[in-house]
């Protein structure tokens, strides 16, 4: 017996989450999946964070993610 695909669950879109800097000075952070260079110039930028490098920005302690990102 199939699975009927009018009840399967819906797909979860992954996207990206802008973080904010809120340390001092320049902080730059390579992306643990993508490889990709975040660079924080100065307190309160924001960047918009691949949905892949989104749960290794978490543990960096000067960034936090946007409010209603």
């Amino acid at each position: 017996m199939e699975a009927d695909p009018r009840y399967a669950p819906p797909s979860r879109e992954r996207r990206g989450r802008t973080f904010v800097y809120d340390g001092n000075g320049t902080l730059t952070v390579r992306g643990a999946v993508s490889g990709t260079a975040y660079r924080f110039m100065q307190p309160g930028v924001r960047l918009e964070v691949a949905a892949d490098d989104v749960f290794a920005m978490m543990a960096e302690p000067d960034l936090r993610p946007e409010t209603g990102s």
